[in-house]
């Protein structure tokens, strides 16, 4: 959903550095997730940008977030989770309240980036270099 940060990813200043497409096992649920980006610098970032259509499906990604932070270790590294959130539906009260609870419920190893946000969020994780 975020071109800007594909490209990001694959310059050559982040080669060998980022993982691409890695399924992450959640603990506790012993479930995967599909992780877009997973950049690596003394912390493990990991970094999905997701649409979302309901409120549900924005909570269950930071209770996995946490879920991540607290209890995986990545070779002994501390791990974060980025959420870059897009919103599907059109209605303005769903897009307000998934917006809302990921903002409410970041925190704990989770970090929500909105699309205003990125261009920070990337000279951030570029200053981590």
């Amino acid at each position: 959903p975020f071109p800007r940060v594909d490209r990001f990813f694959h310059e050559p200043d982040f080669h060998g550095l980022v993982q691409f497409g890695k399924k992450v096992t959640i603990p506790v649920w012993d479930r995967q997730i599909q992780m877009p980006y997973i950049f690596s610098n003394g912390i493990v970032h990991n970094v999905k940008p997701q649409y979302f259509a309901s409120v549900d499906a924005a909570a269950n990604l930071v209770v996995e977030g946490r879920l991540l932070a607290k209890h995986a270790q990545a070779n002994g590294k501390r791990q974060e989770l980025f959420i870059l959130p897009k919103v599907k539906p059109k209605k303005q009260d769903i897009r307000d309240n998934v917006l809302g609870v990921l903002r409410e419920m970041q925190g704990d190893g989770v970090t929500v980036v909105l699309e205003y946000e990125i261009p920070q969020f990337l000279d951030d994780l570029r200053a981590k270099l």
